[in-house]
């Protein structure tokens, strides 16, 4: 198991989770390259989130602001 030293001393947390993910990581890389990836996906999901959200709202608002006999 890989020690990652932080300000609270070995993250064994964080060690355990890069050494059960090894599989992704590609040939030539480095734990620090599959915590870039996994951060950058998580940072993709919460903005598709964040759009679906606000897509949801504007239809609402827009649905909301049609006449009754639109509908």
């Amino acid at each position: 198991m890989v020690a990652y030293i932080g300000s609270e001393g070995a993250d064994v947390g964080l060690a355990s989770v890069v050494d059960a993910m090894r599989f992704f990581l590609r040939p030539g890389g480095s734990p620090a390259n599959l915590l870039e990836d996994l951060a950058r996906a998580v940072n993709q999901v919460q903005t598709l989130r964040d759009l679906v959200g606000s897509g949801r709202s504007l239809l609402a608002i827009a649905n909301s602001s049609r006449p009754e006999y639109e509908r």
